[in-house]
């Protein structure tokens, strides 16, 4: 978004990539580079035998506390991803298993866009089901419902009564059934 385009011309050096290409070509590069820098990070987790590391923090704790930076991926106007991947099994197969598995190797996505409801069609329901904070701006009881996972924003007068500037967050838990599964 043009919002970004400061940081391209002007990077600092906590940032390591932006991109200001809407493509499809673009989003499919990017999805593979977010899969090489996950590949390339449970690398270094499993690559000695005797220590496998299952977190960031226990790689760290191991090797330092800036052996290996914390990755925050920011795709703002995401419904450009989403829709580019829609027709494309291979990537939202990809996409869902990145978030499935990303932030056990310190990478975290934030994902920004002015609609969920109709924004998300390269979004699997399971994939959905990874994006477990859940920030809003005043928005209509559709957006709501689809946002957070409710049936009926309109009974919720919080919602309904939000100000502009307001936002509401919700942080979605997954239970877990027996054998570990997700209920």
């Amino acid at each position: 978004s043009i919002e970004f385009l400061s940081y391209a011309v002007n990077t600092p050096p906590h940032i390591k990539y932006v991109a200001a290409d809407k493509s499809k070509e673009h989003t499919i590069k990017f999805l593979d580079k977010m899969e090489a820098e996950y590949k390339r990070r449970l690398m270094l987790f499993t690559e000695n035998p005797r220590k496998v590391y299952r977190s960031l923090s226990e790689y760290r704790e191991s090797n330092g506390r800036k052996s290996l930076p914390r990755l925050l991926i920011i795709i703002d106007e995401f419904h450009n991803v989403s829709n580019h991947i829609k027709e494309e099994p291979v990537y939202k197969e990809k996409l869902e298993s990145l978030l499935r598995v990303m932030r056990a190797v310190g990478m975290t996505t934030l994902f920004a866009d002015q609609t969920f409801s109709t924004g998300l069609p390269g979004l699997t329901d399971s994939a959905k089901k990874q994006i477990t904070l859940r920030m809003a701006m005043k928005a209509d009881a559709e957006e709501y419902n689809a946002i957070f996972d409710i049936r009926s924003a309109r009974s919720i007068p919080e919602l309904m009564e939000m100000e502009a500037f307001q936002v509401t967050v919700r942080y979605l838990l997954h239970e877990k059934g027996e054998d570990g599964s997700e209920v």
